[in-house]
């Protein structure tokens, strides 16, 4: 028998066992089968390894046929196409053609161990990589966010395979083991069984045996129950264990809320301790509200620059004097700035007589000042451990303590910040009009010299400009800066700022 002979035993005994289970007649009557026939019963083979391989070999294309069969082999890592007497092109040509010497060997080795390439088929379909070059997935978001999810539904895959076999490998059973479990019952069931009709024959012999063992087997019944019922208590003081500490849990969370001290019973906290809780809460987060918002406000203010500084960290009157470098307030201050218009309209003599004209009508720019300043002093000397009502004829002063106090007071800066805004507004306004002021003054000064021919009228006249400029803008800004300073205590004088702010006359 020569090599061919004992390849075609091997398929026939193969073919009669399951999963294809045919007759020993067909076996033999296979070898005088045409190609096509064995070709069909080949892409047959192959569907029962791979589904998607189930086609007809007549009315399927042959290049369709020949890519799906080469990509179906190399995915089940064929050897006959990497032997080299065969060759991936020699195997091609072989189906094409339907040589029985290519057909014998594919159907061999398919049916040599069918179970194991049937797994490795399902395996390699879902596990086989797809390589996609990195530009493309660069480029492309979407085909990217999808070859992901592809890795991860691959890994999710092979996970619950492995927990599948393990499953079935501590679950299963093989057909010599599932014997041998069958015999074993078997016998301990007659074993039982011979022992039983020995108990009972020895037992009839006693008087009242019914009766012992009907006792005996209620007796039994009653201890299953009562293991079944015990097995359920545990269950169920499992069950109250668990919600007592998720009680517990809830009870701190909500004592902690509340402000209680942990171990203090619930029914003892009344009304007025739960609204002080209650206030508490509300101060505390009222406090991180102020101090988020102060915080806030600092850190813009920083970012804006020396020229915009936090209401905190204003400069005093004195200091804006001193920056400017001019002189302490003098009389006429207030209304210097309606001279320079006056003298601005006038020309040449408009301007001496608007300035004497200021002078005389700003007699009252120290005392707004000096108003001003003691109201901020009053405002300031005001004590936190008293109510802004104060002592009156009545009696004492109602108690306020610290904390009140502050609360009051940042609740007044929360009322007074939209006019803060307001005043830094027009800090920004008097910089753009004190440069505009810069210019008109350099002009006004050129023209009067020119008109005066010498120049010495011009000169004087840019000068007094000049030191009218320096005098009004001192008085503005020592006047704003007054505002904020009563504006920042949150007392009543925020009022009296502005009333000095409307007596002085500052105008834009």
């Amino acid at each position: 028998m020569n090599d061919r002979d004992v390849l075609l035993q091997s398929i026939f005994l193969r073919l009669q066992e399951a999963p294809f289970s045919i007759s020993s007649r067909q076996a033999e009557e296979l070898e005088a089968q045409p190609s096509a026939a064995l070709l069909q019963l080949l892409y047959d083979i192959f569907a029962y390894l791979d589904p998607s391989m189930a086609l007809d070999v007549q009315h399927c294309p042959e290049k369709d046929r020949m890519l799906r069969t080469v990509e179906f082999l190399d995915l089940l890592d064929c050897p006959l196409l990497d032997n080299a007497r065969w060759g991936e092109d020699a195997v091609v040509q072989g189906l094409r053609e339907g040589r029985k010497t290519v057909i014998y060997p594919l159907m061999a080795w398919c049916l040599e161990n069918p179970f194991d390439l049937r797994r490795r088929a399902c395996l390699s379909r879902c596990l086989s990589p797809v390589e996609i070059s990195n530009k493309y997935l660069k480029r492309n978001m979407a085909l990217s966010e999808l070859y992901g999810r592809f890795r991860e539904l691959q890994n999710e895959f092979i996970s619950v395979h492995k927990a599948l076999k393990e499953a079935r490998s501590e679950q299963f059973l093989g057909p010599h083991e599932m014997r041998k479990v069958l015999k074993q019952l078997e016998n301990e069931h007659f074993q039982i069984r011979k022992k039983l009709e020995e108990m009972k024959r020895a037992g009839q012999e006693e008087e009242g045996f019914d009766e012992v063992l009907a006792a005996t087997i209620s007796m039994r019944e009653e201890d299953a129950k009562a293991r079944e019922l015990d097995r359920r208590l545990a269950r169920e003081d499992e069950a109250l264990a668990t919600a007592k500490q998720r009680l517990r849990a809830v009870r701190g969370r909500v004592d902690a809320g509340r402000g209680v001290r942990q171990g203090q019973s619930m029914t003892v906290v009344d009304a007025a301790t739960a609204w002080i809780a209650v206030e508490a809460l509300q101060q505390e987060v009222w406090g991180l509200r102020c101090r988020m918002t102060d915080n806030l406000h600092r850190d813009v203010e920083q970012k804006l620059g020396d020229d915009f500084e936090p209401m905190g960290r204003q400069r005093r009157p004195e200091q804006e004097l001193a920056i400017l470098g001019a002189k302490p307030r003098r009389q006429g201050q207030a209304g210097a700035w309606e001279g320079y218009r006056e003298y601005e309209a006038g020309k040449e003599g408009g301007g001496r007589e608007s300035r004497t004209w200021g002078q005389e009508r700003g007699g009252s720019g120290e005392e707004d000042v000096q108003r001003a300043a003691g109201m901020e002093k009053a405002a300031a000397s005001v004590p936190l451990g008293r109510s802004s009502r104060g002592a009156g004829p009545g009696g004492p002063g109602l108690e306020m303590t610290e904390e009140g106090a502050r609360r009051q007071l940042k609740e007044e800066k929360l009322r007074l910040r939209p006019m803060m805004e307001l005043l830094k507004q027009k800090r920004r306004e008097v910089a753009l009009l004190e440069e505009e002021h810069r210019s008109c003054l350099a002009l006004v000064g050129g023209r009067v010299g020119n008109e005066e021919g010498e120049g010495e009228v011009g000169e004087e006249g840019g000068a007094q400009a000049r030191m009218l400029r320096a005098r009004e803008m001192a008085a503005l800004m020592s006047l704003l800066r007054v505002k904020v300073s009563v504006c920042e205590e949150g007392q009543a004088g925020d009022q009296g700022g502005v009333q000095v702010a409307e007596a002085a006359g500052v105008e834009r």
